[in-house]
């Protein structure tokens, strides 16, 4: 969570990956699957919900950053069919007429939802903690507290101490970062290599 996640998977899709994120699968489910829709109605109640029945995904975040019970409640409920949305998008890639060299997923916390197997490696977009605090305080709009408080959720759900097989630190320029994203390109689709490291 603020650590530039986003603009990774930005420079990937340039060099040539295919592009998948998590919150395109939440948002995509819970815009039009009326059954999945009504599972977090039972769970989380009408407050989350706007008067023409559309869920109210800012009042969602904050309850349930603010309240466990009501994130385990949601995630038992979302989980699974992101893992399914994300695997069905996989699949079709890989199969279509001209599959991409490769597949990026950008999920905060895929091994947490149960996605870890739908992919062959995981890389870890990491920046220290006041970086990440205040970047999420300029995207979201909040103070230092909320941003703080979603945050620790992150470290006790363990992400910061979740295994990966590469680590890119967004700590420097966007340039340093491209340079990055660049290198590991070069190791994970060695045939498609790139060589420009600039901008």
């Amino acid at each position: 969570m603020g650590s530039g996640k986003s603009a990774v998977l930005g420079w990937l899709g340039e060099l040539g990956a295919a592009c998948l994120r998590a919150d395109d699968a939440s948002r995509e489910l819970l815009g039009g699957d009326v059954r999945l829709l009504g599972s977090v109605r039972e769970q989380l109640g009408d407050g989350v919900f706007r008067p023409d029945g559309s869920l109210d995904r800012a009042g969602t975040a904050a309850l349930i950053f603010a309240d466990e019970a009501a994130r385990q409640r949601l995630e038992g409920v979302l989980h699974g069919p992101m893992v399914c949305w994300l695997a069905r998008r996989i699949e079709a890639l890989r199969d279509g007429p001209c599959p991409p060299p490769l597949v990026a997923v950008e999920a905060a916390i895929l091994t947490h939802m149960g996605g870890r197997g739908l992919v062959d490696a995981v890389v870890r977009v990491a920046a220290p903690r006041a970086q990440c605090l205040a970047r999420i305080q300029a995207r979201d709009g909040i103070t230092a507290q909320e941003a703080a408080a979603r945050m620790a959720l992150h470290q006790r759900l363990g992400l910061f101490d979740e295994p990966a097989d590469h680590v890119i630190d967004t700590s420097g320029s966007p340039e340093q970062t491209r340079a990055q994203v660049v290198a590991l390109w070069n190791q994970l689709v060695p045939d498609r290599r790139c060589e420009g490291h600039e901008s």
